[in-house]
């Protein structure tokens, strides 16, 4: 089917969010070369599957990814906290998020800036200290810097030569409460 066809079109795939039939917009959500307007689109679909899928899809833009990130859903703030097309103001969210299984993903993903690794290393559940200790030696190993998602409005954020992420917005974020 063409809706799970990574060569399809843009304009193809677009068209194909609007089909009646939930299991097509599943098959667009799914689609690695799903356009962000699709994946923004469907987003904001009533469909929680749907919902997952856009969260889980590495090509889902930064914005739609830091507002799934405030998704009342664990599963959907579970796959954004995977995702490493999340942005840093969504990370941030996410880290002080009640699900466990959430700061878990965040542990695990490559694109979570070193400083909120180091804090996910102390914290109060061992399942999660353990996968951002396993992450930290995995990063000491290959000290090559994780590419990070950036909007173009956005200030970079840079890594120091001790791994460390610094600039950008992540020094003016507040923490959430």
């Amino acid at each position: 089917m063409i809706a799970c066809d990574p060569a399809a079109s843009a304009e193809v795939l677009e068209q194909l969010c609007g089909d009646p039939d939930r299991a097509v917009r599943e098959m667009v959500a799914r689609n690695p070369a799903a356009p962000a307007a699709a994946l923004d689109r469907l987003a904001s679909d009533r469909s929680l599957v749907l919902r997952r899928l856009v969260a889980a899809n590495r090509s889902t833009s930064p914005s739609v990814l830091a507002r799934l990130s405030r998704e009342r859903d664990q599963q959907v703030r579970r796959y954004v906290a995977r995702n490493p097309a999340t942005p840093v103001e969504a990370f941030a969210w996410l880290m002080s998020d009640w699900d466990v299984e959430v700061r878990v993903g965040l542990a695990g993903n490559p694109s979570l800036p070193a400083l909120m690794l180091r804090e996910l290393s102390t914290d109060n559940r061992a399942e999660v200290r353990d996968v951002a200790d396993v992450a930290a030696k995995r990063r000491a190993a290959d000290p090559a810097p994780s590419p990070m998602p950036v909007e173009p409005d956005v200030p970079a954020l840079h890594r120091t030569q001790d791994g460390t992420m610094e600039g950008g917005l992540w020094e003016q974020l507040p923490r959430p409460t």
